[in-house]
C-alpha cells in the first residue's frame, strides 16, 4: 500500500473513532468521516453527511471522498451494537437498518475499487452492550449477523488482496453500568469509553490496516478495559 492511504470511516462521531482518526493521520494517512445527525465530527481531514440506508447518498459521499483523496483504501465501519431495553418491533427494524445493513450497503459499495487495487482493509469496531431481553435478543442477532458477514468475506476477498477484521470494545467486568436521570430519557443510552480504551482501540486498528497485516484476516480482537453505559 502507499505511504499516504485514504481512509473512511463510518460513524466518526464516537470516541474510539476519533481517537483511530487521529492515529491514522500521524501516519500521513488522510482520514474522511461520514457520519449523520446535524454536527460533523471533530479531526477528520474530511467530513461527509451519509444517511447509510440510502444507497444514494452513498453513492454521493463516497464520490466526494474518491474526488478528494482518491479511491478508499481503508474502511473503518463503527458499529454500536448497544441499545435500551425498551426496544419495540419498528425500532429493532430501524436500528439494524442504521447499524447493521446500512454498513453492509456500504461495504458493497466499496468492495468493487477495493479489488480492482489487488489491496484493502476492513476493518469493524464493534461496541455492544443491552439492557432487557428484546435488547439483548436484538444484539445477539446482529452479532451473529456481522460475524457471518466477516468470515465469508474474509474467505472470498482474500484472493483479491482485502483483509476483513473486527475489532471488539469489551468491559473487564462483563458488565455495564447504567446512569439514568431525569433529563435524558431512558432510552438515549451511548456507549461511553475511557481513555486506555481509545488508545487499545486505536493501536489495533493501526496495526490492522498496516501493511504487514496482510496475513490477518477474519479475525476477531477483543480490547478491554472499562466501559460505562450512560443516558
Amino acid at each position: 500500500m502507499p505511504s499516504q492511504r485514504s481512509v473512511l470511516i463510518v460513524d466518526g462521531h464516537s470516541e474510539v473513532s476519533q481517537g483511530i482518526t487521529t492515529a491514522l493521520q500521524e501516519c500521513g494517512d488522510s482520514v474522511a468521516a461520514m457520519y449523520s445527525g446535524p454536527q460533523a465530527p471533530v479531526g477528520p481531514d474530511l467530513t461527509v453527511a451519509c444517511d447509510v440506508t440510502d444507497e444514494s447518498q452513498i453513492d454521493g459521499a463516497l464520490a466526494l471522498v474518491e474526488e478528494r483523496h482518491g479511491p478508499v483504501g481503508i474502511v473503518i465501519a463503527s458499529i454500536d451494537l448497544s441499545c435500551d431495553l425498551m426496544l419495540r418491533d419498528d425500532r429493532f427494524v430501524s436500528v439494524a437498518d442504521n447499524r447493521i445493513i446500512g454498513t453492509f450497503r456500504l461495504i458493497r459499495r466499496v468492495v468493487p475499487a477495493l479489488r480492482q487495487s489487488g489491496q484493502g482493509r476492513i476493518i469493524f469496531l464493534c461496541t455492544s452492550a443491552q439492557d432487557g431481553l428484546s435488547a439483548r435478543q436484538f444484539g445477539s442477532t446482529s452479532e451473529a449477523a456481522l460475524r457471518g458477514f466477516v468470515s465469508r468475506m474474509a474467505r472470498d476477498e482474500a484472493f483479491h488482496g482485502i483483509t476483513c477484521n473486527v475489532v471488539t470494545l469489551n468491559s473487564p467486568l462483563g458488565q455495564r453500568v447504567s446512569v439514568r436521570d431525569s433529563v435524558h430519557p431512558a432510552s438515549a443510552w451511548r456507549t461511553r469509553v475511557d481513555a486506555s480504551l481509545v488508545a487499545a482501540a486505536a493501536k489495533n486498528v493501526k496495526l490492522l490496516a498496516s501493511p504487514d497485516a496482510d496475513g490477518v484476516n477474519g479475525e476477531y480482537i477483543g480490547v478491554e478495559s472499562r466501559l460505562l453505559m450512560v443516558s
